[in-house]
Formats: structure tokens, sequence, C-alpha cells
């Protein structure tokens, strides 16, 4: 049913509560609050009017009031929309995130083969070259500790999760801000997770949270995750709190770890993570996925590639290849960059994932028509591993920021192969 065979007869009763606080826009049919005065109709009905003031059709009542005015609509899904995606023909499936512009089909530009010979066999021992080198590149320090230690400083019922926020020790004495938001509805059974990084927690949980900043909207990743029935970890990135600012945070982690790099720091610091969701009782630490955006967009790449226990991974416009963004600046990979061996680019990386899903999503800023090179070379090793369909390419073209039907293509990828 489309929403225009909606509007007018009457206005029609819904299930939720009104709620004041908008959800992220690529948030599909939100869950409204546990309670409430009043309820949400919609619709308008015969006598209502087409102006600007109709707010969309969108209004309230109190649910024991009676109007004319008012009333129901039996509806019923339809037989193709009542399935899930696993449920369709894989290639039409698939075809929304393989759709690469004329020139760009196969082609991998100048960056160096994967696999120059041989197939599923020889990959195993090329992937523990690129891995070693890699490590060597970015200089992961050691955690110091094993033990998962975690204090909670708030707890917070907003109207569509619950959400805790807690300090997680990455290191000894040092304490990094983790928010974790759960849908409302009890669990049956432990959920999938969705690790979302970031500057800070606030943006990724929709809430001004008290961080250094603050951008809700779209990009409230770990609010649309938690409506989607997942449990959401949203995680700071250790540059907002490993000192006064970035200058100071790395200036503490050379001090503390001659050689690491800041992505290095990172890679440690997502390892942690994921101990510490291996923890929570309503978490299924075998479901695991990551999905981050410009700067968390290369935090999912890194951590993804290098922590085998996260099972999905996307990134938005992170800009997937050296060239295409600032990994040279000095809280990435400084002036490693420019040692690295001839040939290294990211493309490794997204191998490195391989076969687990990867999906790209670009907004033709930072990663447009160029960025089908890398997905092609790493699309070498997912084939020989016999898992074609497990990377892909979403380019919405609008910019930076996602738009909603991204994030949601986004999630409709992780929900394939996470909620099976």
């Amino acid at each position: 049913m489309t929403w225009a065979s909606m509007i007018g007869n009457v206005w029609e009763w819904c299930e939720d509560y009104t709620n004041p606080e908008r959800s992220p826009d690529a948030v599909v049919d939100p869950a409204g609050p546990p309670n409430g005065l009043e309820r949400v109709i919609r619709g308008g009905s015969f006598v209502s009017t087409t102006s600007q003031w109709v707010r969309e059709f969108r209004s309230s009542m109190d649910p024991e009031s009676r109007s004319r005015f008012t009333g129901i609509r039996v509806v019923r899904s339809t037989a193709e929309k009542s399935g899930v995606a696993m449920q369709q023909p894989d290639d039409a499936w698939f075809s929304r995130y393989n759709q690469p512009p004329k020139g760009f089909e196969r082609s991998v530009g100048l960056l160096q083969p994967l696999l120059p010979n041989g197939g599923a066999g020889a990959w195993n021992a090329r992937a523990d070259e690129i891995r070693a080198k890699w490590k060597r590149l970015l200089g992961e320090p050691d955690s110091g500790t094993k033990t998962v230690t975690v204090r909670p400083v708030n707890e917070a019922s907003p109207q569509n999760f619950s959400g805790t926020l807690y300090q997680l020790e990455m290191e000894p004495g040092i304490w990094e801000k983790v928010y974790v938001l759960r849908p409302r509805s009890p669990a049956v059974h432990p959920r999938p997770v969705v690790i979302v990084p970031y500057y800070d927690v606030d943006s990724p949980a929709g809430a001004n949270l008290g961080g250094r900043s603050f951008n809700g909207g779209v990009r409230a990743f770990a609010y649309s995750a938690a409506q989607r029935g997942y449990v959401a970890v949203a995680v700071r990135w250790f540059g907002e709190s490993y000192g006064e600012w970035y200058s100071e945070a790395m200036a503490n982690l050379a001090l503390r770890h001659p050689g690491a790099t800041g992505l290095g720091k990172w890679v440690a610091d997502a390892r942690r993570v994921v101990d510490f969701i291996e923890t929570l009782p309503d978490a299924d630490a075998s479901r695991i996925g990551i999905f981050g955006h410009s700067l968390g967009g290369k935090m999912s790449l890194y951590a993804g590639a290098l922590e085998p226990r996260i099972r999905a991974v996307v990134c938005s416009e992170l800009g997937i290849g050296f060239k295409f963004s600032n990994y040279d600046d000095y809280w990435y990979l400084g002036e490693r960059l420019a040692a690295a061996p001839a040939g290294t680019d990211q493309h490794e990386l997204i191998a490195l994932i391989a076969p687990r899903p990867f999906l790209l999503i670009g907004g033709d800023q930072y990663d447009g028509n160029e960025s089908w090179y890398y997905i092609n070379a790493a699309r070498v090793v997912y084939e020989a591993l016999g898992k074609r369909e497990n990377i892909g390419y979403f380019n919405h073209h609008k910019g930076h920021t996602p738009t909603p039907g991204a994030v949601n293509a986004a999630f409709d990828w992780l929900d394939r192969f996470l909620k099976q």
C-alpha cells in the first residue's frame, strides 16, 4: 500500500504514542515511546486542508477520545513484502551493490594485483605476507591487559531504546567512552551487534551526551541500529580523549607506545571493544558488524581488516584509496605512509576482510568512480574464496554525508549477513 492511498477520508489511529524526539532521517518505521498521553494519527480527513500547516498529515489524540474525523484502516502485508532479503534471488539482491559505471566494470587502475598467480590456496600465503606488512606499518601497541574492565557512567531510557554509557579501560589507567544502545523490547536470544566508531559517541547515538562534538541526523548509525534490533556499541576515537587535542594525543601515544601510528592505536582499541562485547549477555559475539562514516569509515576498515571477530564491515565515504583522503595526517599514518613498500594501498585491507562481507558507501566527494578499482582488485580474492557477492559498492552521488537511502542500503547489507 502506498502512502498516497492513506491520505484523506478519516485520520487513522497508529499504535505508537507521540514521540516528541525526531528520529534520524535514516530510520525506517521507528518505534514509538513505551508510554504517553496521546497516540499518533496519520493521513488527514475529508475536511483537512493542503496548506503548509498540515505537518505531513501527522497529529495525535487522546486514545479515549472519539471523533467523526478519525477512524481506522485495516491493512495487511503483501506477499512480496513479507519476506526478508535472504529470500530474494541472489542476483537481483546483489545488483543493488554492483553497478559500476561504464569503463569500471573490472578495471583495477594502477593497483598492484593481489593474486597474480593461483587461487584460494595461493591467497593464504599472500594474506599472511600482507597482514605482516600492515602490522609493521601500523605499529599496533600492546594494550597491556587482557582483563575487560568497565565502569558504568550513567543509564538513560530514551523513548526508543535504552542506553548505557560506560568507560572501558583500553590500557592500564586509560579509559575510553563507549555507549551501548539496546532495543526497547526484551531480547529472547542474544542479538547481533553493530559497532559504530566516530569522533565521539554523541553523533552515533543521535543525542547530545556532553561530548566534544555532536552532529545528529542521518549519521546516527547506532540509533538506527538499535531501532533495527541490534545491540549498538558507539565508541569514541582516541584522538578525542588521549590528550587535550590531536597533537597532544599523538604526543602521548609516542611517549607510551613508541612507533605506534594513530590507526594502529585504534586497531588495538577495537580489539578491546570486541573483548567487551563478548562480556555482554544479550550480545551475540559471533555476529558483530562495524559501520562507520568518514573518520569512522577509516576506523571500520582497519578494525575489520585486522580483527577477525568482526564479521561484516561497512565503510562510508572514508576515501578508500590513500590518494583519496588525508591518510598522511599525523593522527592516521603520518610519515609512515611515505615509507610503505611500493604498491601498498587499501585494496589489501579489503582483501584481508575476505571472505567476510564488505560494503563501501560512496558519495563522490572522497569515494567516487575510481573507488571501483579497489572493489574490483579485492573482488578477485572474494571470487577465489567462492564469495563473490560478499563485496559491494553503493554510491548515492550526493556528497560526503550519506543519504537516508544509502544508510538503509547499508543496514539491509548488514541484515543479510548478520541476521541469518
